[in-house]
Formats: structure tokens, C-alpha cells, sequence
């Protein structure tokens, strides 16, 4: 279990590291959006995340509803595939191509 980092990089940008688990996430981990005060569209790098599980998402969606809530676009770069096919299974996937709440998602690792 390695815990959540999340670094501020820029004004627009957002790096996390470790683990997006049941074991890591916390409600504070939740709120870290809503500590984002920029009017600026934000870009999330995934990079350094190691594993991920269904909180992991809940995760994701949460930044969503709060980004969206601010007009603020979330633009997820490297995201882990293990991310992209739990999303898939749950069926979530139209949250990473929707238009509605203005995300990109690139992918770069497996």
C-alpha cells in the first residue's frame, strides 16, 4: 500500500502518486478538489499511480462532480489502464469521453 500524494505542479496542474485504494482514499483525499481555487481547466497526471480499485474511481467521479460544479475542465493525462477498464466494467466508461463534463483522457502507460 503505498499512500496518496498529491502534488500541486502548477496553477493548472495536479500530480498523484501512489495508490487509489479502499486503504489509501479518505475523506480528505475526496476534498481535495473542492481546496482548488483556480479558474482554470486542470490537468491531473496519473503517472506515479500504482493501483487502483472501485475507490479509485468513486475517486475520479467525485473530482468530476466538483470540477463540473465549477466549470472547471478535469484533463487526465497517463491515466493506468487498470482505471480505464474498471471503468469499463462498471460502466462508467461514457465518463471518460463525455462532453457534458468536459473531459480528455490520454494515455500513455499500461
Amino acid at each position: 500500500m503505498t499512500p496518496i500524494k498529491v502534488k500541486q505542479a502548477t496553477v493548472k496542474s495536479l500530480e498523484i502518486e501512489g495508490d487509489l485504494t479502499f486503504s489509501t482514499i479518505d475523506k480528505n483525499t475526496a476534498k481535495i478538489m473542492e481546496k482548488i481555487l483556480t479558474p482554470h481547466d486542470i490537468t491531473i497526471d496519473l503517472k506515479k499511480v500504482k493501483a487502483v480499485d472501485s475507490a479509485g474511481l468513486a475517486l475520479i467521479i467525485e473530482w468530476l462532480k466538483i470540477a463540473h460544479a465549477r466549470n472547471i475542465s478535469l484533463n487526465f493525462i497517463n491515466v493506468p489502464k487498470q482505471l480505464l477498464a474498471l471503468a469499463r466494467l462498471s460502466g462508467f466508461e461514457y465518463l471518460f469521453q463525455s462532453n457534458d463534463i468536459q473531459l480528455n483522457i490520454k494515455t500513455n502507460h499500461g
